[in-house]
């Protein structure tokens, strides 16, 4: 075991953590800290991860214990979100999921229907515009006035 492995095993040992505990805390794939713990492998954790559980050894217990907690704990933790009234600007791009406002005609025909922007945004006689498709990816329109629509997701 090389010095950032005997480093990572004093570090887990002081505070009672086994391999996937520590991965959670130092944000690392719980495979690697097997892998650097092991006699067969020459693998050392890289010095950023030393350099925090060196960052760690010396804060205090308190806010350690506080910061493993938080790590440890932050998986099983459901968050929701709040609500609010109000609008978020985007920059429209392609592959955001949207529908047509409700309000408008075809909103109502296609109602909860969800289209992908299928390019860039482009001027047809002083509208914006963007081209369109299904989620099967076959072509719903291939300018649609973005004013009319309402980003579900931007990813």
């Amino acid at each position: 075991m090389g010095e950032n492995s005997a480093i990572l095993k004093a570090w887990m040992d002081k505070w009672s953590l086994n391999g996937t505990q520590a991965a959670a805390v130092l944000g690392v794939g719980k495979s690697k800290i097997s892998e650097w713990l092991s006699d067969a492998n020459r693998a050392e954790p890289r010095d950023y991860i030393i350099a925090h559980i060196e960052t760690l050894n010396v804060a205090p217990s308190s806010v350690v214990r506080s910061i493993i907690n938080h790590k440890l704990n932050n998986d099983k933790k459901e968050t929701t979100m709040k609500s609010f009234e109000g609008s978020v600007v985007v920059t429209v791009s392609p592959g955001m999921t949207v529908r047509i406002s409700p309000e408008e005609i075809v909103g109502k025909i296609h109602k909860d229907k969800e289209f992908i922007i299928a390019g860039e945004v482009r001027e047809i006689c002083g509208t914006e515009c963007v081209p369109l498709n299904n989620l099967d990816g076959t072509r719903f329109s291939a300018a649609y006035d973005l004013s009319m629509l309402q980003v579900v997701s931007t990813g």
